[in-house]
């Protein structure tokens, strides 16, 4: 639930009993930011544990990209932040499975890097440098990754823009890794710089011959070769006539030069 720029989710893996017992996530997540993950607060009302995240100055991706599509600098800066994700939970000792890779849970600050979806603004994508980008760490909440990821990765295919083909490229090397179980991104992120900072093939225009100019004459349609077959057919008849005609006046000045009128 979201008000007031507070997403409130109930964390019941972070009851008391569970902490007692020597829990030390909790702690982790509460005493450091931890880059990549979005920091949050408790909230305990009736027995009831919530996380209140604060996302005051940040939109989340299928927001973000639910009227407009991904480019390529784009997909690498969602990349580039499930990069250093990574390390942060490598860092922390933190499992992959507590991560929620879902697109409405996953958040950028405005305007870095990602074009603001309120304003319309384009701001120039670096993907040089980690994008601010923040993910959900929620035990309970995270669903297994080799079905989380692959999911995630579907929907950047859905919201990539089919017209830039090194977003096409980009996004289809990552929905092929992590559905064959390979959820590394440090190598992918190397080959999809490759490709986003690749030259467009530039062909030198081919010379036009002459007869290359000349135009294939269009198929007639079916009621034009009617029309044409017509138009021959009248021909025939006209200059049969015509014919006729002559062969008639011919055969009466004989007539008359014979005197039989």
């Amino acid at each position: 639930m979201i008000n007031d720029d507070i997403l409130t989710l109930t964390a019941d893996a972070f009851k008391g009993e569970e902490i007692a017992d020597g829990c030390y996530i909790l702690p982790m997540l509460l005493e450091n930011r931890i880059p990549g993950i979005l920091p949050f607060r408790l909230q305990n009302r009736n027995g009831t544990v919530s996380c209140l995240f604060d996302l005051s100055g940040k939109q989340c991706l299928k927001e973000l990209y639910e009227k407009k599509e991904l480019t390529a600098e784009e997909l690498l800066c969602v990349l580039q932040g499930i990069r250093r994700l990574y390390q942060s939970l490598r860092d922390y000792l933190l499992d992959l499975t507590g991560v929620i890779f879902k697109p409405e849970y996953v958040y950028f600050i405005s305007g870095w890097g990602i074009p603001a979806a309120e304003s319309g603004n384009t701001f120039e994508a670096n993907p040089g440098k980690d994008p601010l980008a923040f993910f959900i760490y929620l035990p309970g909440y995270g669903e297994p990754v080799e079905r989380a990821l692959p999911e995630f990765a579907e929907f950047l295919i859905t919201r990539t823009d089919h017209t830039d083909e090194k977003a096409v490229e980009i996004a289809y090397m990552f929905y092929k890794r992590v559905v064959a179980g390979d959820y590394r991104v440090d190598d992918l992120i190397e080959t999809a710089m490759k490709v986003w900072e690749e030259e467009p093939d530039r062909q030198e225009p081919v010379p036009v011959k002459e007869h290359d100019q000349e135009t294939t004459p269009k198929k007639p349609s079916r009621a034009e070769r009617i029309r044409a077959r017509k138009r021959k057919r009248l021909k025939k008849i006209t200059a049969f006539f015509s014919v006729l005609a002559v062969l008639s006046f011919a055969a009466l000045m004989l007539l008359s030069v014979f005197g039989y009128i």
